[in-house]
């Protein structure tokens, strides 16, 4: 390089006869530039690939790998040595998944196309993971493989999918628990607004009013039995029910169940009795008295 005229020569040296030197100078400073920007750009994309979290491999035509670049060698456990030389049919492919890639390199090169396989391989640890590899020309013989963990996108795509499933299923379960809850409403209310008519009609006798006051007043306490339990779902699906435990006593739950029930079970001709076993009224257990 001859700095005063900023301009590259390749020298050859010459001996014809003893003490005679010939020198021919080159200019290649032309030569030296492409080869510069060519250095530089290689670095680039050195640079460039050294920051992806992918794995390159350069692969010829018929199959065979010839480089192989991994910012993540632990991912697979495998060296340069263990992947270059080899084809894609000695890598662990199963034999339809080997011919997949081969017949794809063809396509590719043929077509200056990209192509794009998923497939899982097992690792030497026994956890499987899910690759995608993308093929792209290179040139008349070779093909560029970019390949691309995507487990962690896998999971995550099959967790969206099953949420779609439970919330699809979620508003089936509302939209027929509406439908049901909207014939159990309307079964006790049709009764009531039908027999208050007739219990205000002047067409009835008094006794067959107040049998029509009995239906009525049943038919108010089932429909208030669906409201609290509506209101009861209402309050566990928004969690806003508290857990209260303290100390009750057995006996006097059970009496207190007795009395709520005995009047609607002894109307419809059934029996109903109460026998106290425990013979110790102080004994008790530990639960939230609204639950029972």
């Amino acid at each position: 390089f001859f700095d005063h005229i900023e301009k590259w020569f390749l020298i050859n040296n010459v001996t014809p006869i003893d003490d005679l030197i010939i020198s021919t100078f080159t200019n290649v400073t032309d030569l030296k530039s492409e080869i510069c920007k060519l250095q530089a750009r290689e670095n680039r994309l050195t640079n460039l690939m050294g920051s992806l979290p992918d794995i390159f491999f350069i692969i010829e035509k018929d199959g065979t790998y010839i480089d192989y670049v991994s910012n993540n060698p632990e991912l697979m456990k495998l060296s340069q040595k263990d992947i270059i030389g080899k084809t894609i049919f000695e890598m662990g492919f199963s034999n339809p998944m080997a011919y997949q890639i081969y017949t794809s390199i063809q396509y590719v090169i043929e077509n200056d196309n990209i192509e794009t396989i998923e497939y899982g391989m097992e690792l030497s640890n026994g956890k499987t993971l899910i690759f995608e590899m993308r093929l792209a020309k290179l040139n008349e013989k070779q093909v560029i493989s970019i390949g691309r963990d995507i487990t962690s996108n896998k999971e995550f795509q099959y967790q969206l999918i099953e949420a779609k499933k439970k919330t699809e299923e979620a508003n089936r379960l509302k939209s027929s628990f509406l439908e049901n809850i909207s014939h159990e409403i309307r079964t006790p209310m049709n009764a009531i607004l039908g027999f208050s008519n007739m219990a205000i009609s002047n067409h009835y006798s008094e006794e067959e009013k107040n049998n029509f006051l009995q239906i009525i007043l049943k038919n108010g306490e089932y429909l208030m039995d669906i409201i609290t339990n509506i209101i009861d779902i209402s309050e566990i699906e928004s969690g806003s029910i508290a857990y209260n435990p303290s100390p009750i006593l057995v006996n006097e739950m059970f009496m207190n169940i007795y009395q709520k029930y005995y009047n609607k079970i002894n109307n419809n001709n059934i029996q109903f009795n109460l026998t106290i076993g425990n013979e110790y009224p102080d004994f008790s257990i530990i639960n939230d008295n609204f639950c029972i």
